[in-house]
């Protein structure tokens, strides 16, 4: 396993910096996803969070000459109350595992928690923007569902007859230089 703890690695980095990016962050604020992200990028189960059944985005990295030029989010939902904690967290993190690592960001002042503010779902609502060199979107399609502010959580329309249905698609691609 990659040994990141310590080290936030910036500039061009490839995948596998990308993942101890995401390791050491996730470990420096203390957050429990109940996976981690391996070296390839892939959901790694550590069994700390069993509490929770809320599903975690699929991720798909894309390189050129070694070094990372995008990173795509994929999730999709059908049911009735769905928790969108744990997808907003991996968002969130991957967003300053990426951005973060991008050699303008000043990762002394407040540019991480800006990022990190800048992707966090606060609605079920497509955006997209530039940050950094890294173009940024997230496209949502959802119906029969309400989001909840409180419970940060999708909740089934009342009278919505059909299974609802929540798809997100978020990307980061950065410009090859």
């Amino acid at each position: 396993m990659l040994n990141s703890i310590g080290t936030f690695h910036r500039g061009d980095i490839s995948s596998e910096e990308f993942a101890g990016n995401f390791s050491f962050i996730t470990e420096l604020i203390d957050v429990d996803l109940g996976y981690t992200l391996t070296p390839d990028c892939t959901w790694e189960k550590t069994g700390s969070d069993s509490s929770s059944s809320s599903a975690l985005p699929n991720v798909e990295v894309s390189s050129s000459g070694g070094q990372l030029t995008s990173v795509n989010l994929n999730v999709v939902l059908h049911g009735g109350v769905e928790s969108l904690k744990r997808i907003n967290a991996a968002i969130q993190l991957m967003a300053v595992a990426f951005i973060g690592a991008q050699p303008d960001v000043n990762i002394i002042s407040g540019d991480l928690a800006d990022i990190a503010d800048s992707v966090s779902l606060h609605d079920i609502e497509s955006f997209s923007f530039s940050s950094f060199g890294v173009d940024v979107s997230c496209q949502v399609g959802s119906r029969g569902y309400n989001f909840s502010h409180a419970l940060t959580a999708l909740v089934k329309q009342d009278g919505y007859i059909g299974s609802p249905y929540f798809s997100l698609t978020f990307s980061m691609e950065k410009a090859v230089n």
